[in-house]
């Protein structure tokens, strides 16, 4: 079965699953969740959309947001994502990875000591 995993779950993304329960469990189209708080909160609305989506709709997008559409794309192209306007699609910019730590902190030391003990013995 697609998408089945051996461990008896299916592996799906947890921030699409998100948005896909928003859009059925309030009426998004008039009234979105983000559509009376700070623009911090819209911020972070746009950075799930960045993560969980390759591309939304325009109209989607705005009603989770809270913005018209003009405004929705408007703004996202000045981020850097892209928008098609013959599709009405918006293709979000993926944001850049948090900084890999090269140096191994006492935990990863620890237990890479265990390891290399074990096979010593």
């Amino acid at each position: 079965m697609e998408g089945h995993s051996g461990s008896g779950f299916c592996s799906i993304n947890p921030l699409a699953f998100a948005w896909a329960w928003l859009s059925r469990g309030c009426s998004c189209h008039t009234t979105s969740p983000f559509a009376s708080q700070d623009e911090g909160t819209r911020q972070r609305a746009y950075n799930l959309v960045a993560q969980a989506y390759t591309s939304i709709s325009a109209d989607d997008f705005a009603a989770f947001v809270g913005y018209s559409v003009e405004e929705a794309v408007k703004g996202v192209v000045s981020q850097g994502w892209q928008a098609d306007p013959a599709t009405r699609m918006v293709m979000p910019k993926k944001p850049d990875p948090p900084p890999v730590s090269l140096v191994p902190n006492e935990q990863q030391l620890a237990r890479l000591t265990d390891y290399v003990a074990f096979l010593e013995n």
